[in-house]
């Protein structure tokens, strides 16, 4: 097998784990609701969902319970907030009532983080990475090859 097959397999195979691994950059990761507090120090952004319906929470205080402003979330994150995103789920039990909420920790079912994966984005971005340097090594390489076979 000649080096430039060897070159063209490799920078395949490295292109196939990188689209891969791009799949997954993002960890959904469930947490005791206990520790729901320790979010609040983060950028984080808080989603209510209640009975299948989303709700952004503004203001958010957690002292024994989740209190704050709540609105009904029309349309998808975009940006920097959809990186670390808050899902809080309440029991059907409990009622929504106005744009403020004071939900006791005892009506939270589960709490789940949203985040972007730094390991895996690290990962990713060496890929991008070994990706471009493969390719213009087996470019320059291969051009090489092809100038000096040429005898004027």
């Amino acid at each position: 097998m000649n080096k430039k097959n060897k070159t063209f397999k490799i920078v395949s195979i490295l292109t196939l784990l990188m689209f891969l691994n791009s799949c997954t950059l993002m960890s959904l990761k469930e947490i005791p609701k206990e520790e729901i507090k320790d979010q609040t120090k983060a950028e984080s952004v808080f989603i209510i969902v209640h009975k299948s319906i989303k709700y952004r929470l503004s203001n958010p205080l957690m002292n024994g319970g989740i209190s704050g402003d709540i609105e009904l979330q029309s349309s998808e994150l975009q940006g920097a907030e959809k990186f670390n995103q808050v899902f809080i789920y309440l029991s059907d039990d409990y009622e929504l009532q106005g744009s403020k909420i004071i939900v006791p920790i005892g009506s939270v079912t589960k709490v789940e983080i949203y985040k972007l994966d730094g390991i895996k984005a690290v990962i990713f971005a060496g890929g991008v990475i070994l990706i471009v340097v493969g390719l213009i090594y087996a470019f320059f390489n291969s051009d090489m090859k092809m100038n000096s076979g040429l005898n004027l």
